[in-house]
């Protein structure tokens, strides 16, 4: 960390140096697994699992990591690996697909035994259908290898991974190296520098040939010391395999024939058609915060903020008024899921797997949303040198959408099979009962359910992305990181200042979804282990133009949360924890909700209520000493001197006062945490409107619906 080497070594002599050295040091034992011919089988169900899976595990020894033909083999692994996990991701896409994810890959289950793992989540009663698509996979891998077109591509994504690393070589978090090193100590886990290992991904990857990673997949063909687990939910209707069921499957597949693998993949560029470039018509320099504002020719705005905090990164965001609100609720399913429906069907030229092979190597996030008041791009991110590929892709979604059927009936099928259960995890219970209630019922905040897959539409989807996103003139962009204006115009000009500006002016309507008036009482009686959960939102109007409000809110709820802790945790031992979050909102209407949340023991539900009560009582009465806003204004000033070299909270602020104009330039004063008073938090206070409020509870089933459920 941030710290001189000298003091800190004088720290450490002074006080590690009295911990007495034992006169018989403790030798760490080993754990021996035993090697098996047989298979071993671990078949388990579970009434509160959401999900079906099945796990082929083959145990092998660990290999000593110190050495370069050790990275090397590691590096193998790598490709071996990444380019399976390909092929299983597209099997996914199917308008069928056999699993709902399939996974390949290696890992340590104790310090002397290695394991490599094939694995998939199914659908109920998809076990030996899943199974089958994951074997057949490895064995036309054992049987055909795979192709020099795969290779390249996974090489060209790892090297661009390590390379991206030793680009932030200067910009690495002390936490990592904390942890490398304590990897080190206990796992014997060489350390050699980031220096080192890009050097080494340089000269040891040319050398990996195809015939190299082919052969290990015959390396770990086998039955011995193989391992076969499955878990699914215990209710009635889902089936479980038995142990000759498995073992069926795989004779199945080492009878069947399979064919090669056919790489497909066209060398064409993303955007079917060259933009004709814009122009910038207007120039603005908010100086303070060294931030550029630009109005493009089509009405669109973008904020440009250059930074230094990292080498390889720039992050943006957009949004623009409107979202789901407005479509008529009939049509809501379609317009939430628009942005998943759309991301699977592709761009441009390339449908999904497509994208995936033409992404290969590049560092790009792009993740477009509709929302119920904005539609827009959240968090997306991109290297320097990727910059082009992220403004192609922001291009693409306003112009290049694909509409492919056979995607969509994947993902209904995906969404059904997790819908199927969902409910069975007494948590997910607990949460629609909170949104539910905390919506009145509105119909939009309905739980997922299966009849709601009906609702689910390829054309409506696209036909109200393709509205949302129809008109760039309303939108604001934001880019913050290691770019230059001079370098950014030309791609501004060319893919943001090129979109159609219709001029729409459009904004969000308020569908009425609002919080219950008054005090509500809701319990859950959901799960068998002996555990509760409490929540209580505070609800009602709010100033939000009150500066001073909007922020002693969050300060207020932050200083109750450490009262709360030490009175609930410390005083009476009843929960590990207690989090109490303020959320003010403009939109739609202004308002606000205090939420005040813990996890205890069921007999001690109405104790621990009745206790922060008791303290929201005293909070108001009195208030709390500057012990406590002491504390909160310190742990404000250590988060700011982090965020104020963090490129996403930059990006964030700089959306956020856009979006609910504010004035930009109260990023730089935060006064108000710094000068807390006990004073402030009492005036705060009063947001914990004990006559509007609400109440839920989660209890274990009572024993006779237990006794049901089974």
């Amino acid at each position: 960390g941030d710290f001189e080497p000298a003091y800190v070594e004088s720290l450490i002599v002074e006080y590690l140096g009295r911990v007495p050295v034992p006169e018989t040091p403790t030798v760490r034992p080993e754990s021996p697994v035993p090697d098996h011919e047989e298979t071993l089988f671990a078949i388990a169900t579970d009434t509160e699992a959401t999900r079906n899976t099945v796990f082929v595990y083959h145990k092998q020894e660990v290999f000593e990591p110190s050495t370069a033909r050790a990275y090397r083999n590691g590096l193998m692994e790598g490709l071996y690996h990444g380019m399976l996990n390909r092929r299983l991701y597209e099997l996914t896409t199917e308008a069928d697909p056999p699993y709902l994810g399939g996974y390949s890959g290696v890992g340590l289950s104790v310090r002397t035994k290695e394991f490599l793992v094939l694995g998939a989540a199914v659908e109920n009663n998809g076990f030996e259908r899943g199974l089958d698509a994951l074997l057949t996979e490895a064995n036309r891998v054992a049987l055909h290898g795979f192709t020099p077109t795969e290779l390249a591509r996974q090489k060209k994504q790892m090297l661009r991974g390590m390379e991206q690393a030793w680009r932030e070589r200067d910009k690495l978090q002390s936490g990592g190296f904390a942890a490398e090193y304590i990897r080190h100590l206990l796992e014997d886990e060489p350390i050699p520098g980031i220096e080192r290992e890009y050097a080494l991904y340089g000269e040891l990857m040319p050398t990996i040939t195809l015939v190299e990673v082919n052969e290990l997949a015959q390396a770990w063909a086998g039955t011995e010391n193989r391992v076969i687990t499955v878990n699914a939910p215990e209710k009635e209707g889902v089936g479980v395999p038995t142990e000759a069921d498995l073992l069926a499957t795989f004779e199945t597949v080492a009878a069947a024939q399979v064919d090669p693998y056919v790489d497909e993949g066209a060398d064409l560029p993303l955007l079917p058609n060259e933009p004709t470039p814009g122009h910038v018509v207007a120039r603005e320099e908010i100086s303070e915060l060294g931030v550029t504002v630009w109005e493009l020719s089509n009405g669109a705005r973008v904020f440009i903020k250059p930074t230094d905090f990292k080498n390889d990164q720039i992050v943006f965001s957009a949004y623009s008024p409107g979202g789901h609100s407005l479509v008529e609720d009939e049509d809501y399913i379609a317009a939430a899921t628009a942005p998943t429906v759309v991301s699977q069907g592709g761009l441009g030229n390339f449908d999904q797997v497509g994208m995936m092979k033409w992404m290969s190597g590049k560092v790009v996030r792009v993740t477009p949303y509709v929302g119920e008041l904005f539609e827009g791009f959240a968090s997306g991110s991109a290297s320097p040198q990727d910059a082009e590929t992220m403004f192609q892709l922001i291009h693409g979604y306003f112009t290049a959408t694909r509409e492919d059927s056979a995607t969509f009936a994947s993902l209904r099928k995906r969404m059904g099979a997790m819908i199927e259960n969902r409910s069975s995890r007494p948590e997910t219970a607990y949460g629609d009962t909170v949104n539910v209630t905390m919506a009145q019922h509105h119909f939009r905040a309905r739980p997922w359910s299966a009849p709601m897959l009906d609702e689910l539409d390829l054309q409506k989807s696209m036909k109200v992305f393709r509205d949302r996103f129809a008109d760039a003139s309303d939108f604001s962009f934001f880019f913050v990181g290691n770019l230059t204006l001079e370098g950014i115009e030309p791609l501004v000009a060319t893919y943001l200042a090129s979109l159609p500006g219709l001029q729409r002016n459009e904004t969000w309507r308020d569908i009425g979804m609002k919080a219950p008036e008054g005090v509500v009482e809701k319990t859950v009686r959901r799960g068998i282990e002996p555990k509760a959960s409490t929540r209580i939102i505070f609800s009602g109007p709010f100033d939000f133009d009150n500066r001073e409000d909007r922020l002693h809110i969050g300060l207020m709820a932050e200083t109750f949360q450490l009262k709360l802790r030490e009175v609930l945790r410390e005083d009476l031992g009843g929960t590990y924890g207690v989090g109490v979050g303020a959320r003010p909102s403009r939109y739609p209407t202004p308002s606000y909700r205090l939420t005040v949340s813990f996890g205890c023991d069921p007999e001690r539900v109405e104790e621990l209520t009745d206790a922060v009560f008791v303290q929201i009582d005293s909070l108001q009465a009195v208030g709390l000493d500057s012990t406590y806003t002491n504390k909160v204004r310190e742990i404000r000033r250590r988060e700011r001197e982090v965020n104020l070299k963090e490129n996403g909270w930059w990006l964030s602020l700089l959306e956020w006062v856009d979006k609910h104009e504010v004035d930009p330039l109260l990023i730089l004063d935060n006064s108000l945490a710094e000068n807390l008073t006990p004073a402030d938090v009492l005036r705060a206070s009063q947001w914990f409107d004990q006559t509007q409020y609400a109440r839920f509870v989660m209890l274990p089933a009572e024993a006779a619906e237990v006794e049901e459920e089974e």
